[in-house]
């Protein structure tokens, strides 16, 4: 049985691309009638989780859900003291979601457990060199980890491996690699769109669609690491695969919205500009000739699962019924 909670705590579990950092930065941590549970993390206004909850919520795979989900009820009651009751208490985080509705994890329990045992595989392959890149929303997590300091450390140690300058561009890691891994990130197709090949080790939107090296387990995630130097170049095919996919994700699918501006959640924005940027954008919107709105109707006409840019490709007639 679980535990109660002496005061209500809302969770709230944010999908992808539902705009939670946007409510976590904007809303949960600034209206007068909600106390927000969840942080502030740290002086950059990354509203993220409150460091004692976080070890509870990884820890809450399908297996230690019980007693996970009891240590986190637990912390809550140990905090009672800032939890209002005559305001909505508000633990926002979407690592609840990956641990529960998104993507069963094939053959890591987190990305955390993914990195260790490559960084602890790649150590002992020595000839091979491996750099490591930080994803660029790293910081936002503000995770419990310090991956910089672990690559550092490995760095005073081995030779053949090397942490990749924050300050380098990324398209520069193209002109120099050979192989790209990754749990399930965007690298995993953007460089085999360069002919690189890529081993990708969890489920993706790009799972199965043949231009991956996907190890069903450890043992042959390990065997592609060791052989990683005998690896080809992508086939012509293969390459077209990924760009195809590419134009497909960053193009056909990522429509304009006549209002909102352009915005990337891991940097930081001017809240009074884009605001009022928005008000103006307002002004000159006609509904009427929107685009998102033809776009739209078109989607549920043809019962697409996604909103397609129609006036990039020919499908008018075609209903696809792929929900």
């Amino acid at each position: 049985m679980s535990l109660e909670v002496k005061k209500k705590v809302f969770f709230h579990i944010g999908f992808p691309k539902t705009a939670s950092t946007s409510l976590q930065k904007c809303l949960f941590s600034k209206h007068s009638q909600i106390n927000y549970v969840s942080g502030p993390a740290d002086v950059k206004n990354n509203f993220m989780m409150h460091p004692s909850f976080k070890g509870s919520i990884w820890r809450m795979n399908d297996k230690e859900f019980y007693n996970s989900y009891n240590e986190l009820l637990s912390k809550l009651n140990t905090i009672s003291s800032n939890l209002d009751s005559n305001k909505c208490n508000i633990l926002s985080n979407e690592n609840f979601l990956q641990r529960f509705f998104y993507r069963k994890r094939i053959m890591f329990l987190d990305n955390y457990t993914w990195a260790n045992y490559t960084l602890e595989t790649i150590k002992k392959i020595t000839n091979i060199n491996w750099i490591v890149k930080e994803h660029p929303h790293e910081k936002l997590y503000n995770t419990k980890i310090n991956f910089y300091s672990l690559v550092k450390n490995l760095e005073k140690k081995y030779n053949h491996i090397r942490w990749y300058p924050e300050n380098f561009s990324p398209a520069s890691l193209i002109k120099f690699t050979d192989i790209a891994i990754t749990s399930h990130g965007t690298s995993g197709v953007e460089y085999p769109s360069f002919g690189i090949p890529s081993i990708v080790t969890e489920k993706s939107s790009y799972t199965g669609l043949g231009f991956t090296l996907e190890p069903k387990n450890r043992t042959e995630y390990k065997y592609l690491l060791k052989n990683a130097y005998q690896l080809n170049k992508l086939s012509k095919q293969k390459i077209e695969k990924a760009k195809i996919f590419l134009f497909i994700r960053n193009i056909l699918l990522k429509n304009k919205l006549s209002v909102m501006l352009p915005t990337k959640t891991y940097k930081k924005i001017n809240e009074n500009d884009f605001w009022y940027q928005i008000n103006q954008n307002l002004k000159k919107f006609n509904f009427n000739n929107d685009k998102f709105k033809k776009f739209f109707k078109n989607q549920i006409k043809l019962k697409l699962r996604h909103t397609v840019n129609l006036d990039l490709c020919s499908i008018n007639k075609k209903i696809l019924n792929d929900y």
